[in-house]
């Protein structure tokens, strides 16, 4: 996810969100706008869960917060 992916996995959203502007590249926008975008705002990186069916994406409201959760998960 963080690389990005040039497939898309729901092609009818892909089409919606091309036609309305919100997509300029397929599979750039996790690293490009929304990792770059949090470390710009606040200095922290999302953190992305996937399985089969779905992406859990957590944004950090500040950095003290990210550490707590890794803290937590270990």
């Amino acid at each position: 996810m963080l690389t990005g992916c040039r497939a898309a996995r729901n092609q009818l959203l892909n089409d919606v969100m091309r036609d309305y502007g919100y997509l300029e590249h397929m599979g750039m926008g996790v690293p490009r706008k929304i990792v770059k975008g949090m470390i710009e705002h606040n200095g922290t990186e999302p953190t992305f869960v996937e399985d089969e069916e779905s992406v859990l994406v957590t944004l950090f409201s500040s950095r003290a917060q990210n550490e707590a959760n890794a803290e937590e998960s270990s």
